[in-house]
């Protein structure tokens, strides 16, 4: 429906309608790997912090999505040695409500096309 929604006075991503109901969407890229994980952050983020505390204010009606752009992860995890506090609230969100989603995706040379691996990624606490 729009994207950099203002929202509490912060920016959220995305406002989308998905089964005439409306969500407050929130992507964050996942790019660092530990063994078999994709992590989210890579160092500390206090914007992301914001985000996720701004999505924390409507949890029945927000959802982080994090974007895994590797190719050979089993899992996501929020990387609580780089932010501790984000990884504190990620724990919260999920625990009022906030939908948490990871998917994963490459770009394949051969096809020369983006791939979704994996729709419904696990996430790991």
């Amino acid at each position: 429906m729009k994207r950099n929604f203002k929202l509490n006075g912060f920016l959220i991503d995305y406002l989308i309608d998905f089964k005439n109901r409306k969500y407050y969407l929130e992507a964050k890229s996942a790019v660092m790997k530990y063994k078999n994980l994709a992590m989210y952050p890579d160092c500390p983020s206090k914007r992301g912090a914001k985000h996720i505390l701004t999505l924390l204010k409507n949890p029945k009606s927000s959802i982080i999505l994090f974007i895994v752009g590797m190719k050979n992860v089993d899992a996501f995890s929020p990387n609580k040695k780089a932010d501790p506090k984000i990884y504190e609230f990620l724990l919260k969100a999920r625990k009022v409500g906030v939908k948490i989603k990871a998917i994963q995706l490459y770009f394949d040379k051969k096809l020369n096309s983006i791939v979704l691996k994996n729709g419904n990624l696990p996430i790991r606490f």
